[in-house]
């Protein structure tokens, strides 16, 4: 499984961690796990009532970045461990936001004495074509005990932490070949 590197400004060495992303057509499966002193970071408690959300990522958060392949457009979605979620539409860095109506992904958390995880799929159909690769960044926003964060992902581009950065889209799903 890949592994997720911390920012060189928030490096940490009490944790690793792992990710991955497979598609099934437009279906987007990701698995995150963070492991080691999972004491140490705050994890949102568990929402009877998930919903849309801004700003997940002020805290501990899960995100995903996918666009078709050499597109400037693409989406973000966050997945916070209380069960709440965001997406957003780019259309190119930063710049041209919208928040797509969605309904919630299928999330599944689980939290353990040394080991965070995350299990999601995410239906993309309304947002992004079968018929095209996709590139994808992953990245965790972890927030600790004493109201720090650490900023993981596949890759960083130089300067300030910036998961909107093309570079940190490094992932490459092709379609789905036909059976």
């Amino acid at each position: 499984m890949p592994v997720l590197l911390p920012h060189p400004s928030t490096p940490r060495d009490d944790l690793f961690l792992t990710a991955e992303a497979e598609r099934y057509g437009t279906e987007l499966l990701l698995r995150v796990d963070v492991t080691g002193a999972i004491e140490q970071i705050v994890v949102p408690a568990s929402s009877d009532a998930p919903t849309r959300r801004d700003e997940l990522w002020r805290q501990t958060c899960f995100e995903a970045f996918v666009r078709p392949s050499r597109s400037p457009a693409y989406q973000e979605l966050n997945l916070s461990p209380s069960g709440d979620w965001a997406y957003y539409h780019f259309d190119d860095r930063r710049s041209g936001m919208s928040s797509p109506e969605m309904g919630p992904p299928a999330t599944d958390f689980a939290v353990g004495a040394d080991k965070l995880s995350l299990r999601a799929s995410i239906d993309l159909a309304t947002l992004l074509s079968p018929a095209v690769p996709w590139d994808i960044g992953l990245a965790v926003v972890l927030e600790t005990i004493d109201g720090a964060r650490s900023y993981w992902a596949l890759a960083h581009p130089s300067g300030a932490p910036d998961f909107h950065d093309p570079d940190c889209f490094v992932l490459h799903l092709p379609p789905p070949t036909a059976a």
